[in-house]
């Protein structure tokens, strides 16, 4: 595990996830993990000053990847599936889109706070919550 400082506490990740720097502000202040599920692949993270991640963020941290690593490409980008569906909304590819990469992006929780699980043990402790905005 390994202990990020953030603006009002810290966040304990493994140790083995990699981080993307995307536009540091100084004010970052919670840990997002980009995770693939179909394969073997390492999990990313960046710090931000949001919790709400949105299309042009993510879009901006897929290309700091690929940066880094190119063959986030060829093996999650390019062989990733759109669900498709028939009339009364079944998924008619679930095998082929179960069998593709996808990529989820989660804020990491603070800790303390009900929550249904902390994946891997990861968490934010927080010693500045009034600080917070």
């Amino acid at each position: 595990m390994k202990e990020i400082q953030l603006k009002t506490g810290t966040a304990i990740i493994p140790g083995d996830w990699i981080k993307v720097s995307i536009n540091p502000t100084g004010n970052e202040d919670y840990i997002v993990v980009v995770e693939m599920r179909g394969g073997e692949f390492p999990d990313f993270y960046f710090l931000s000053d949001s919790e709400s991640i949105n299309a042009e963020t993510e879009d901006a941290v897929l290309s700091a990847i690929v940066a880094q690593y190119p063959w986030f490409k060829t093996d999650v980008l390019d062989k990733q599936v759109e669900a498709e569906h028939d009339e009364s909304g079944k998924c008619t590819n679930e095998a082929e889109l179960n069998a593709a990469p996808t990529i989820g992006f989660f804020v990491i929780a603070d800790a303390g706070i009900p929550h249904e699980f902390y994946p891997f043990d990861a968490k934010v402790i927080r010693t500045a919550q009034e600080s917070r905005g």
